[in-house]
């Protein structure tokens, strides 16, 4: 069906296609791979659905516009949990923590906000003077500013390293400063 700028048009391959009437842009294909659709391969396996820009698109934009009295949020669910009441990726788009993304969580109190284990496969970067805080309070914090590194207990407790070896060497020869062996139970001091 058409209207005016519009086009809605499905076809064998059990594709709905949004796009503008008068100059023919396909638009936004909604729909799901055919068992034997040989197009656009890598998207996702035969039979998945998908929400595709077409190539004559920059980019394919979701947006949620907020009400006068309604809460603004994007949520994306892969398969429910029991109750189907916490998204997969649940993204803020009003107050506060507006552009806050969770995982696992319906509020997410910081940009990023994981609820679950976390596996990170690759390294993790930091800038000079941000923080790696650990606690509640933020009490263990780890960072470096444009000449120092630091590792910080600034809550009320004591900071504790512990090993059954704990060695302190120089970062650039190697040399030792400090040696302790619980085996041994000796510490030894270089100078």
């Amino acid at each position: 069906s058409e209207g005016p700028g519009v086009r809605l048009s499905g076809n064998s391959s059990d594709l709905l296609t949004i796009g503008v009437a008068d100059v023919g842009i396909q638009g936004i294909s909604i729909g799901t791979r055919g068992n034997t659709e040989p197009s656009y391969p890598g998207y996702g396996k035969q039979g998945d659905g998908f929400l595709y820009s077409s190539q004559e698109q920059n980019g394919l934009n979701i947006i949620s516009q907020i009400g006068a009295s309604k809460e603004d949020y994007i949520r994306f669910y892969a398969g429910k949990d029991a109750d189907g009441t916490i998204p997969d990726i649940h993204i803020q788009g009003s107050g506060t923590t507006k552009g806050n993304v969770g995982i696992s969580t319906l509020n997410p109190r910081k940009r990023l906000h994981i609820s679950g284990d976390t596996l990170s496969e690759g390294d993790i970067y930091l800038p000079d003077n941000s923080k790696l805080r650990i606690g509640d309070s933020s009490d263990l914090q780890i960072y470096h500013d444009n000449l120092n590194t630091y590792i910080a207990e600034v809550g009320t407790g004591q900071l504790l390293l512990s090993g059954t070896e704990l060695h302190l060497e120089d970062a650039l020869t190697g040399k030792p400063f400090l040696r302790g062996n619980s085996a041994e139970s000796n510490v030894k001091l270089y100078w």
